[in-house]
C-alpha cells in the first residue's frame, strides 16, 4: 500500500533499522523529492535500499518526501516510482529526474484510475491534479477533500520548501511524518471472502486473500487488498451507509471510521455534486 516519510529540514533521517522495514514492507521501487533554488527536484527509480541510501546522501540538511512503492497498477519498473511532478504532461510522469514548481507522493488506490502503461497515482496526476487548484496549494480544506474523495494520502512539496500533508500522517517521535505506520506491525493468518492473493496490506506476511469488500486502516478507506486470516480476525466487520460490508482492520479505529464515514455524508449533503456523483463514497 506503500509509504510516505516527509522529513523536515530540521530533523534527522529516519533511523536506518526505519528504513530497512519500510523497504520490506514496500519492495517495489523508491525515490525522494527536495528543493534547491526555489525548484523543486525529483529523483526516483531508486530498486535496492542500498540504491536509495546513496541517493540520498547530501540531503540530510534538507526538508525531504521520501515514497517508499508497493505496486498495485501499471508497471512495477523505475518509472512507475514516486514521487512525480505536477504535470499535465504525460512523459513528465515517467521521468526518473525531474524539475517543477510542485511535486506530488501518494499513498493509497484511487479508483478509476491505472492502466497497462500508467499507474493509478500517474493517470490521476497528469489528468486531473495538474489541471485543477490543487497546484496552488491554497487552502487545506481542498486538500482535505481531496484525500477524502480519493481515500488516499498525499504528501506535496512545493518550490517555497513547504510540504503540504493530505489525509492522515503519523508524527513519530523521530520528527518524521509517516503515512502509515504498517511496516512496523510483526502480527500474521482466518479468511475473508476473496481470492488467494500473497502478501497482506497491514501486516506484510504472505498468507493474503483479496478482499471484495472495503477496508478502514491508517486513517482512510480502501480497496482491492488483499489481508490475511490473523488481520482479519483482529479487525471488526461493520458496514457503510449502503449497507456493504467495511472491516476496520484495528479494533480500536471504530469510532474513527464511524466520525469518518458520518463527515464525508455531511459533505455530499451539503454539495452532492463535490465527488461528481450522487451516492455514497462506497457504492
Amino acid at each position: 500500500m506503500c509509504l510516505i516519510i516527509v522529513k523536515p529540514s530540521h530533523v534527522d533521517m529516519p533511523h536506518s533499522s526505519i528504513m530497512q522495514k519500510a523497504w520490506d514492507a514496500n519492495s517495489d521501487g523508491a525515490g525522494f523529492m527536495f528543493v534547491e533554488n526555489g525548484k523543486v527536484y525529483g529523483r526516483k527509480g531508486f530498486m535496492s535500499l542500498d540504491d536509495l541510501l546513496e541517493g540520498l546522501q547530501g540531503f540530510e540538511q534538507h526538508t525531504l518526501v521520501i515514497h517508499f512503492r508497493w505496486a498495485t497498477h501499471g508497471s512495477k519498473g523505475m518509472s512507475a516510482t514516486h514521487p512525480f511532478p505536477v504535470s499535465g504532461q504525460q512523459k513528465a510522469m515517467k521521468a526518473l529526474e525531474w524539475e517543477a514548481n510542485l511535486g506530488v507522493a501518494h499513498n493509497g488506490i484511487i479508483k478509476g484510475f491505472g492502466n497497462k502503461r500508467l499507474s493509478d497515482t500517474q493517470e490521476f496526476v497528469y489528468k486531473v491534479m495538474a489541471h485543477t487548484r490543487i497546484r496552488r496549494l491554497s487552502a487545506d480544506e481542498y486538500l482535505e477533500k481531496l484525500a477524502r474523495s480519493t481515500s488516499s494520502k498525499f504528501a506535496f512539496l512545493d518550490a517555497n520548501g513547504d510540504y503540504h500533508l493530505a489525509g492522515k500522517f503519523e508524527l513519530e517521535s523521530d520528527g518524521c511524518y509517516y503515512s502509515n505506520l504498517n511496516h512496523l506491525h510483526t502480527y500474521y493468518n482466518y479468511t475473508y471472502y476473496g481470492q488467494w492473493s500473497d502478501r497482506c496490506d497491514y501486516c506484510g506476511c504472505n498468507d493474503g486473500y483479496s478482499i471484495d469488500g472495503d477496508v478502514y486502516m491508517s486513517g482512510a478507506l480502501w480497496t482491492d487488498l488483499a489481508i490475511c486470516d490473523q488481520c482479519f480476525d483482529h479487525g471488526i466487520l461493520t458496514h457503510d451507509a449502503g449497507g456493504n460490508e467495511v472491516l476496520i482492520i484495528d479494533p480500536a479505529n471504530y469510532d474513527d471510521y464511524v466520525k469518518y464515514r458520518d463527515e464525508i455524508l455531511e459533505e455530499i449533503e451539503e454539495d452532492e455534486t463535490m465527488y461528481g456523483y450522487h451516492d455514497s463514497p462506497w457504492n
